[in-house]
């Protein structure tokens, strides 16, 4: 069964990947303008890191089929996996197309919500620093759970649907 099991994850991981991406990426190239053709790569980037979110968001509800699919703990790691990604391309995305006014401000202020959000699960959910990095890390975390508690946490995360609204505002302004 663990040969089927492992079979599965690497297929949803192939399909998450690169499948998901490919219609919004054709769909993006055939309207786009010809004066943004150098910005081409930079543009799918982007694309990649919003499919990618809205990704984050499915597998964040939890769907039941996927759990009995691949397993919670895959699911988890998968979800941080691709949200180390997200962030990656969205960096790049920023880093290698030039943007202002608005459309710039809606996702400069999504990629800060995403990297805080990203340091708080890596600190306070995952263990992956207090667990392998530092004795005295340990004792810190344990100190601040009294006042970060789960609800904080669970509240805190829901900041990825914020990032993902203005990450939907800072697509819809583009031309």
């Amino acid at each position: 069964m663990l040969r089927q099991h492992r079979y599965y994850l690497g297929l949803f991981w192939l399909v998450t990947i690169f499948v998901l991406p490919l219609p919004l990426i054709q769909a993006i190239a055939m309207g786009l303008s010809p004066i943004y053709a150098q910005s081409f790569f930079a543009i799918n980037l982007g694309v990649i890191a919003y499919v990618w979110m809205l990704f984050e968001l499915f597998i964040a509800t939890r769907p039941k089929w996927l759990e009995r699919l691949i397993g919670l703990p895959e699911m988890y790691f998968v979800h941080g996996m691709i949200g180390i990604g997200i962030i990656i391309v969205a960096y790049l995305h920023k880093s290698w197309s030039q943007s202002n006014g608005l459309i710039k401000l809606t996702g400069d202020a999504a990629l800060v919500i995403l990297i805080g959000v990203l340091l708080y699960s890596v600190f306070f959910l995952s263990g992956w620093l207090t667990d392998r990095v530092w004795w005295w890390l340990r004792q810190v975390k344990q100190w601040l759970e009294h006042v970060f508690k789960h609800e904080i946490s669970v509240w805190l995360h829901r900041l990825n649907v914020v990032a993902t609204l203005l990450i939907f505002v800072h697509v819809i302004l583009n031309p």
